[in-house]
């Protein structure tokens, strides 16, 4: 049995849908059962991974396709959703009831989509595109007035990539550019996939994968996206024809600040640090390896568990 344990931090879902009073609502996505490519073109279109915001940047900043490794810093997402590469086409509804900074109805509204912020998530290249139109102005938050739609069809400015029209075989086409950082720290995480810390006390599991959100932030992987590769995995190697169990963690993209280590109950209740029970063979940038230090002789239960926390 495997436990995971996530220490000091706690994150939930930033809820944008107001329970009471007039709100306003952006309507926002791009066309459905359409053909998408990356930037090299036909065949490579875009995949399951592509995850596209609706957003703004701080006032006075301007995103041109020079200064992309600038974005982030500036780049403020008002809801995220994930690009369905089946029927070809992402959409979303934003709800709020007053405007706050940098969504004011005197800045401009953004669609930004993306495969990857960080070098960590996979590759030293990213695929993104960004598009906006004059009249994506955000509407007064409570006001009584009809939904605004904003759609990459209608996207009259597009900053990187590209959207075609009605004689182009492409709706929308990414550009290719080098990752702006090498690994997500805390606030690009929560920027990354729209989180905010939540209440202490709990810690939901979003994409039912095993790992809590919490978890999820301490190794910089995607909550939303299940089986990400990162459970630890157990092999019973042998010396001299002894076994001994083998614990080994992928940790490519740790938050900086994250320590990680293992612990062995015989019964839940009582543990042994890593020291007594494991030795650590290997702890590098990718991989942490523990090896146990009793050999695996007799039929008692076992129970070993992940330690993940953040060095004070």
């Amino acid at each position: 049995m495997m436990m995971m344990k996530a220490r000091l931090l706690t994150l939930a879902l930033l809820s944008t849908v107001p329970a009471t009073g007039l709100a306003s609502q952006v309507l926002w996505g791009s066309a459905r059962l359409a053909t998408n490519y990356l930037s090299s073109g036909a065949p490579e279109t875009l995949g399951d991974d592509f995850t596209f915001q609706l957003g703004a940047f701080e006032a006075g900043f301007v995103p041109t396709a020079a200064n992309t490794e600038e974005w982030l810093d500036h780049w403020t997402p008002a809801q995220s959703t994930q690009y369905n590469g089946h029927t070809h086409f992402f959409t979303g509804s934003f709800v709020y009831q007053q405007n706050e900074s940098p969504f004011l109805p005197s800045n401009q509204g953004y669609i930004f989509g993306f495969n990857r912020w960080a070098s960590s998530e996979g590759s030293d290249h990213a695929e993104w595109i960004l598009a906006t139109d004059p009249s994506w102005q955000w509407p007064s938050g409570g006001a009584i007035s009809p939904p605004v739609q904003w759609s990459m069809s209608n996207a009259s400015t597009v900053i990187l990539g590209s959207i075609g029209d009605a004689s182009d075989s492409y709706h929308m086409q990414t550009a290719r550019i080098p990752t702006p950082v090498a690994s997500l720290d805390g606030a690009l995480w929560a920027k990354r996939y729209n989180r905010a810390p939540g209440d202490p006390s709990s810690s939901p599991d979003s994409d039912q994968d095993g790992l809590s959100d919490d978890l999820e932030f301490f190794l910089s992987t995607n909550p939303l996206e299940p089986d990400q590769g990162r459970h630890p995995t157990t092999n019973v190697i042998r010396e001299d024809g002894v076994p001994y169990m083998e614990l080994a963690f992928f940790k490519l993209g740790l938050l900086p600040g994250t320590s990680i280590g293992v612990e062995v109950s015989p019964d839940l209740e009582n543990w042994s640090g890593d020291d007594e029970a494991f030795e650590v063979i290997e702890n590098s940038l990718l991989v942490y390896r523990a090896r146990s230090v009793a050999p695996m002789t007799d039929n008692s239960g076992r129970y070993y568990r992940l330690k993940v926390y953040v060095t004070p």
